[in-house]
């Protein structure tokens, strides 16, 4: 028999969801990070088809930006930040409090840069395994979706 009580104590915070996925991509930082900002032209292009509905609702250049969209059944609405303009681009969804991360940095030549899609969310006692777990797999699978379509993008645009 399965003891739920060795993995689930409502008494504790569980620990948050922390889930990366990295590639170099074939392209300088600065026109990355462009594309990433860019939510009118550029953004949605990398979007894998499970995000459906995307719509920017103020904004569309980096800081202040406001999008929504739905990703499997669940409604998303979030705010774009730039704490580190040119090289971190954050977009934060209060209601779900789920934060991610888009970290671009220089690559080993000068028209490469190594990308981080990171997400931050909070640990969830319901399942909390299989959530964790869930979470996870689904993320990896849109975030080399994501990173393959940044890659594809930026070649088919090259200056």
């Amino acid at each position: 028999m399965f003891n739920w009580q060795q993995i689930y104590d409502p008494r504790k915070h569980l620990p948050p969801i922390e889930f990366s996925e990295s590639a170099v991509i074939e392209a300088s930082p600065e026109r990355v990070y462009e594309l990433l900002r860019d939510y009118e032209h550029g953004h949605p292009r990398i979007l894998p088809p499970q995000f459906s509905n995307f719509k920017i609702e103020q904004g569309g250049q980096g800081a202040g930006t406001i999008i929504s969209f739905t990703l499997g059944r669940i409604n998303y609405r979030g705010e774009v930040e730039e704490p580190e303009p040119g090289r971190v681009l954050v977009e934060k969804y209060r209601a779900q409090q789920i934060e991610t991360r888009f970290l671009v940095d220089p690559g080993s030549t000068p028209t490469q840069s190594r990308v981080t899609l990171q997400t931050l969310a909070p640990g969830r006692r319901v399942l909390a395994g299989f959530f964790r777990w869930g979470m996870k797999t689904m993320l990896a699978k849109m975030y080399r979706q994501e990173l393959r379509l940044l890659n594809e993008v930026l070649q088919l645009t090259k200056p």
